[in-house]
């Protein structure tokens, strides 16, 4: 998921309003199961 929106990040267009939430909101979601995956292998 998140290698498929790298290059819509990276790309010289820009998104509309809507999109751009819409690729913030998964980055969101990534980074917080990111988080919660290391703190199951952490233990905390």
């Amino acid at each position: 998921m998140a290698a498929m929106a790298t290059p819509s990040i990276g790309a010289p267009a820009r998104p509309s309003k809507t999109g751009s939430r819409v690729i913030a909101d998964a980055c969101k979601t990534a980074l917080s199961r990111r988080r919660g995956l290391v703190g199951l292998v952490r233990g905390d």
